[in-house]
């Protein structure tokens, strides 16, 4: 059974052998043979590892064709992206106002009142408790309204949230935003109207 080279003995016979083939001169047929392989020799003594010449071009015409792809899906993306903003231009996208839902315009009037209260969770479920008789336990108050937009096909899209707190100023100067039971309802002043 043969030993086992040591790394430094493999040094030397690389060396030896690169002496013999610069030997031939740089035309050499055994000299264009070996192009590239004691670079590879190199880099196995040095890390321990066995790759091949062979293998080196397989790796390199994996990272190549991942280059390719990379440049392909580069120009796909920006193709998707042109044509998507043509497409946007196209459904003319526009705000959409939902008149089951209170508007905005009418939240913010109560909220920026400055004797409103920002009301606690428990504290709305109660007053929607006492107002409508609602069973508590199955009140969820809710913090945000849908954002939506509308193109010329009619068709929506949601395109963000808006906060919602529950406020209460009076009897009659109040919301809150609440489900129950799978329902989904906005008291506003006083009255219950169901939202979208």
């Amino acid at each position: 059974m043969a030993a086992i080279a040591t790394r430094e003995q493999e040094r030397k016979a690389l060396e030896q052998i690169k002496k013999i083939v610069e030997a031939l001169g740089p035309d050499s047929y055994i000299g264009t043979a070996f192009d590239g392989v004691f670079g590879v020799a190199e880099y196995n003594i040095n890390n321990d590892a066995a790759c091949s010449l062979r293998d080196r071009a397989a790796i390199f015409a994996r990272e190549q064709a991942l280059t390719e792809t990379a440049e392909k899906i580069k120009k796909l993306e920006a193709q998707l992206a042109d044509t998507t903003a043509k497409l946007e231009r196209e459904q003319e996208w526009r705000p959409y106002a939902d008149v089951r839902n209170v508007s905005e315009e009418e939240y913010q009037k109560l909220a920026t009142t400055c004797s409103v209260k920002h009301l606690s969770d428990e504290e709305a479920a109660e007053l929607i408790r006492n107002e409508f008789g609602f069973d508590i336990d199955k009140i969820e108050i809710v913090h945000t309204v849908d954002v939506y937009e509308v193109n010329r096909h009619n068709a929506l899209r949601k395109v963000g949230e808006l906060k919602r707190d529950p406020l209460y100023d009076a009897t009659d100067w109040n919301y809150i935003r609440f489900n129950v039971c799978g329902w989904s309802y906005e008291m506003q002043d006083g009255n219950l109207r169901l939202y979208r």
